[in-house]
């Protein structure tokens, strides 16, 4: 997400700090790698305080990647650069598919 542009508040239940829970009423989006881990707390910010809530599946494989990095991208405007990584990552990926690697890991 920074390469995009994108500042991360923090992670909840990922060792964010009392300091990040106090400031996530003054986010822009609200993002969850899970849908249904995530919904209840985004849909309850969304309505108590009009932060939006990015509603997209889990990123399991490079459709779903870039859907994901796009369901964040847009709402924050930052879709010209999301694109741009996208297509720059996305033939590395596909190379890597073709030696039949079962498993792709970016840090």
């Amino acid at each position: 997400m920074y390469a995009i542009g994108a500042k991360i508040n923090g992670v909840l239940c990922g060792g964010c700090t009392v300091e990040q829970i106090r400031k996530a009423r003054a986010v822009e989006l609200n993002a969850s790698w899970c849908y249904d881990w995530g919904q209840k707390l985004g849909d309850l910010m969304e309505e108590r305080f009009g932060i939006p809530y990015a509603r997209t599946d889990q990123p399991y494989d490079l459709k779903a990647t870039e859907e994901w990095v796009m369901g964040v991208a847009v709402p924050l405007g930052l879709e010209r650069q999301a694109r741009q990584d996208c297509e720059g990552i996305i033939p590395q990926f596909h190379r890597c598919e073709q030696c039949r690697a079962d498993v792709v890991y970016l840090p």
